[in-house]
C-alpha cells in the first residue's frame, strides 16, 4: 500500500514536469510555473512517503520541506529556488492573485524557463535520495 501511493505521488510529480515542458514549447508560461511548483510539491510529498512519514496538507513547497530535516537538509542550498516557485502558486492560477502577488506582472518566457530548470534539478535531486 505504502508503495503504491508512494509511485502515484512519482508519477503525478513527473506527469506535471512532462506537461511543463510541453508548455514551454508552446508559450504557456503561466502554466509552466504553476506546473513547475505541482511537480516539485509532489516530489517532496513522494519524498516523505517512501520515508513513512506523513506530509502536511499545504501547496507550500517551503514549508513541505521544512518538515523534515532530510529534506531540509537536501535542499538548503536552492531555498530561494524553491520560494520563487511557491510565488508562482497562486498568481497563475487565478486572475485576481496577479495584483501585487508578481510585482512584475504574468510570468514571461525567462521565468517559465528558470521554473521548469529549478524544477528538474530539484527532482533529480529527490530522486537520487529514493533511488
Amino acid at each position: 500500500m505504502q508503495n503504491d501511493i508512494f509511485n502515484k505521488w512519482i508519477y503525478f510529480a513527473e506527469q506535471d514536469l512532462n506537461f511543463a515542458r510541453s508548455g514551454l514549447k508552446e508559450s504557456f508560461y503561466s502554466h509552466v510555473c504553476f506546473l513547475s511548483q505541482q511537480a516539485v510539491e509532489k516530489m517532496c510529498k513522494a519524498f516523505l512517503v517512501f520515508n513513512k512519514l506523513n506530509y502536511p496538507k499545504t501547496h507550500k513547497i517551503i514549508d513541505i520541506i521544512n518538515s523534515n530535516v532530510k529534506l531540509v537538509e537536501l535542499l538548503k542550498e536552492h531555498v530561494d529556488e524553491i520560494k520563487l516557485l511557491d510565488a508562482f502558486y497562486i498568481p497563475t492560477r487565478y486572475p485576481d492573485g496577479v495584483p501585487g502577488s508578481l510585482p512584475e506582472g504574468l510570468p514571461e518566457k525567462k521565468d517559465a524557463e528558470s521554473s521548469l530548470s529549478t524544477a528538474e534539478k530539484i527532482i533529480n535531486m529527490i530522486k537520487k535520495e529514493i533511488a
